[in-house]
């Protein structure tokens, strides 16, 4: 006995709405009303006011954080029609970091901030928060779409997760890492526009599908794990006439997204001359792939479900941390969702077959990011909003149907309860501290640090003259010092700002003219005069930190 599609009428009379009394466009409503809630938390983005004591001129919005923000600026600004081409044939950055990426998207956009803002910072941020208030759309529509017209519960849940996530922090306020964001949108896109059941001309979705998985190759590498999310969808929303033959229909469906996913990576493979990624770090031994994925699985589990134990840990038992609460919280969730996935599976009914199909989603959604992006040599927090969209997704689709089992007969109430006291107890370790409502200091205090660097570097270079040398001192990562650290306040483990060639960059851009080389004062290099047809720029080296 084959599987009814995902689209045809059942038997059983469908679930009964939960919301009568909410209005008519109530998804359009919500969705708004999430995203607005996101971007209030995000708000000190562009209207940063730093605090007295450290600086006595307003600053207006954060600065341009991140290491490698103005080298991307200053490859990807499109100054002539080879510009435009260049774009699709080079290496981020232009070979000015120890590593090689290809992310044409991100590129292109960086190019229109460019022409739009010069080098404003506050341009930059106000592209990333639409880029944000869009991905947030992108999580509701998606859900929405595919838990049916009777769910409502979990498309909220999904993007009120997601949209104040405070791993999100760790990406807004950088121009660098908005590829992170925009990966999640095109890849939600993607779910998006795909078919669902037997409806006319399927391939027109099928083709954007394709488009959009272009795009979210182009934006990050990670990008080409629509195939497995197209392939799954397909196979589960338009199964019809056993296993064999819907495998057989998900693969058709799957070959406008592998086409695209295999040009892409032909030309990536192309452009970098090789599989390219990080560069091993001087002074920081190579480590084995197993070594890779265990740091970035546990890092990740960390910024994702539990950035923050807010309660006793006298509670826990001995040598417990953030990483074994949040290790508990994802082996609940995952039991949680492959117990729920298979019961809804054998379920006659529409919608809660659905929820099911997108728990598989979220759960397949996890695995690409702790894979591909965990053979990297080291951990950014940036990284855990991709694995924060799949959890989004997930939560969502457990809520539905933990709703609709307590609208449904006497027994299923109870394991209803259960799976909303898990989604409950998963959220809510980080939603204690959303932006929304906690406040983080350290990208505002790291834009002062900046900013007076960047003043001090135009006080000089305005004076300087060819052969002569200055002298800087960025600051190249900031931390909160011990007196701005009270124990009840969360706090940001570190936030980025400049390195020398951020400085490099940054002269370039703003004095081209003048023909700036910065290099780094313990260098031997700086022990020699400038060049008489340069200035000389001596930056003072800052170690990193490590995660």
């Amino acid at each position: 006995m084959s599987t009814p599609s995902a689209e045809k009428p059942t038997s059983e009379a469908p679930l009964r709405p939960v919301f009568r009394w909410l209005p008519r466009g109530s998804h359009v409503i919500l969705a708004l009303l999430i995203v607005a809630l996101g971007l209030w938390g995000h708000r000190e983005t562009l209207a940063f006011r730093p605090p007295a004591d450290l600086v006595e001129t307003p600053i207006r919005g954060y600065g341009m954080m991140g290491f490698d923000a103005y080298m991307q600026v200053i490859a990807a600004r499109i100054l002539t029609p080879q510009d435009f081409l260049a774009t699709f044939t080079e290496v981020l950055t232009d070979g000015r970091i120890e590593a090689q990426f290809y992310r044409p998207v991100q590129n292109l956009l960086i190019a229109v901030d460019y022409a739009l803002w010069g080098i404003e910072p506050w341009g930059y941020h106000l592209t990333s928060l639409i880029v944000f208030g869009l991905t947030i759309l992108a999580l509701y529509a998606a859900s929405a779409r595919m838990l049916g017209p009777q769910a409502l519960i979990g498309p909220v849940v999904a993007a009120l997760y997601f949209g104040l996530h405070p791993v999100i922090l760790n990406v807004l306020p950088s121009p660098a890492r908005r590829s992170d964001l925009l990966v999640i949108l095109f890849l939600l896109l993607i779910l998006y526009v795909l078919p669902l059941g037997n409806r006319r001309r399927p391939w027109l979705r099928l083709m954007a599908a394709g488009f959009l998985t272009l795009l979210a190759a182009g934006a990050k590498d990670i990008g080409v794990m629509a195939l497995g999310l197209v392939f799954l969808h397909q196979f589960f929303f338009r199964f019809e006439g056993g296993v064999l033959r819907s495998v057989w229909r998900a693969w058709l469906a799957s070959i406008p997204t592998a086409v695209a996913a295999g040009l892409y990576m032909i030309n990536r493979t192309v452009v970098l001359q090789g599989f390219g990624g990080y560069a091993p770090r001087e002074g920081v031994p190579e480590r084995t792939y197993l070594e890779k994925l265990n740091d970035f699985g546990g890092q990740a589990v960390v910024d994702v479900l539990c950035p923050m134990i807010f309660f006793d840990t006298s509670v826990l038992p001995d040598r417990w941390g953030a990483l074994e609460v949040g290790l508990v919280a994802l082996a609940l969730i995952v039991a949680a969702a492959l117990l729920v996935a298979m019961m809804l599976g054998l379920s006659r009914l529409t919608e809660r077959r659905r929820s099911g199909v997108v728990l598989i989603l979220g759960l397949a959604w996890l695995i690409p990011p702790t894979i591909l992006l965990g053979l990297m040599n080291w951990y950014g927090p940036w990284y855990g909003a991709i694995p924060a969209a799949g959890l989004g997704l997930l939560l969502g689709a457990l809520t539905q149907t933990g709703w609709s089992l307590l609208a449904g007969r006497w027994y299923e109430k109870v394991p209803g309860l259960v799976q909303l006291a898990v989604v409950l107890a998963v959220a809510a370790l980080p939603m204690r501290y959303t932006p929304l409502w906690t406040h983080y200091t350290e990208w505002g205090r790291g834009t002062v640090c900046l900013q007076q660097t960047l003043e001090d570097l135009d006080r000089q270079m305005a004076t300087a003259e060819f052969g002569s040398s200055l002298y800087v001192k960025p600051v190249a990562v900031y931390e909160d010092p011990p007196g701005h650290r009270p124990e009840h306040r969360p706090r940001l483990r570190w936030v980025a700002t400049m390195l020398v060639k951020g400085v490099q960059a940054y002269a370039e851009l703003k004095y081209p003219h003048k023909n700036p080389k910065a290099i780094y004062s313990h260098q031997p290099l700086a022990r020699t005069p400038a060049n008489p047809n340069q200035v000389q720029i001596r930056v003072r080296f800052s170690e990193v930190p490590t995660r």
